[in-house]
């Protein structure tokens, strides 16, 4: 879709999202749930809220088929993340790795930056993405390599870096995105 913006990364701003979801349908967008009100036709307005200044190009929001998991990290962050509905059980192993993972980045980068954080898995996307407080995977990433083994802990890992560097620590310009990607690749490894 198209937002008309200023795409500079260093213009962040605090954002807050009413997004309408029909019947069946979920909401997502980065930041906090705030609460939901009923919409016409039997459809319900999703409010998000971030306070924490954020970069146009983190945007991330979909209204899809889905459902909302639910966890905490080792000190007590907030963890939310949105499967495809029916799949609960696929992926509810997948994003429960989220906790260990946070727990192994906040040793080496400190406390994590923002006030919530989860991953959206779905499956009309093809890659993977650092929306801030909210990455956003494609069902792709999570099949098995040719031995059998996951092999998607490492990608997950990568779009978490980012929301250290990337997301809170941004580069002033496009010219500078190595600094982004340079300790999401290594951390990643």
């Amino acid at each position: 879709t198209f937002l008309p913006c200023n795409d500079t990364p260093s213009d962040k701003a605090t954002w807050t999202f009413h997004i309408s979801a029909p019947q069946g349908f979920v909401a997502t967008a980065n930041g906090e749930l705030l609460h939901k009100t009923p919409g016409a036709n039997g459809s319900t307005v999703w409010h998000f809220g971030l306070r924490e200044r954020m970069a146009t190009e983190l945007i991330g929001i979909a209204v899809v088929k889905g459902t909302y998991l639910y966890g905490t990290s080792h000190r007590g962050l907030p963890l939310r993340h949105v499967v495809p509905h029916g799949r609960e059980d696929e992926f509810a192993p997948v994003v429960a790795r989220t906790a260990d993972h946070l727990a192994w980045l906040e040793g080496k980068f400190g406390r994590y930056p923002f006030s919530v954080y989860g991953v959206h898995i779905y499956d009309g996307y093809s890659d993977a993405l650092e929306n801030q407080t909210l990455s956003l995977f494609s069902t792709n990433w999570f099949r098995p390599n040719a031995n059998g083994h996951p092999t998607y802990e490492n990608t997950m890992v990568h779009e978490l870096v980012h929301q250290w560097y990337g997301d809170c620590v941004t580069p002033a310009d496009w010219q500078q995105a190595w600094l982004n990607e340079g300790p999401a690749v290594y951390y990643a490894a």
